[in-house]
């Protein structure tokens, strides 16, 4: 009985592993969406090609999620107001600061 029991743990802890697995797998397609939408309104065909490069491939290029990871960072800040874009600025010239004066180990 101890067995089924943690064996029902075990399944349950998977179910919940492949459902956020597939959330985060349309997270990225409705993103890669709203970037191309964007491009088509206010930016210029070399932009949609990288996101249809970007979007071809997913989870190969860990640098290229984090990339959209940014990118709709930024549009969520950038819809909040002006104030909010000028924090935001604020925050990433500071760690741009940081991470450049920081001592880089091998």
């Amino acid at each position: 009985m101890q067995d089924m029991e943690l064996l029902s743990i075990f399944a349950r802890q998977a179910a919940i592993a492949i459902h956020a697995s597939q959330q985060y797998e349309r997270l990225g397609e409705a993103l890669v969406r709203g970037l191309k939408d964007l491009v088509k309104t206010e930016g210029g065909p070399e932009i949609e090609q990288v996101i249809d490069r970007l979007a071809e491939r997913p989870g190969e290029d860990e640098g290229a999620a984090d990339l959209m990871a940014l990118a709709d960072l930024f549009k969520s800040i950038y819809e909040l107001g002006e104030a909010e874009r000028k924090a935001g600025l604020r925050i990433l010239a500071a760690l741009a600061d940081y991470t450049r004066s920081r001592p880089r180990y091998a």
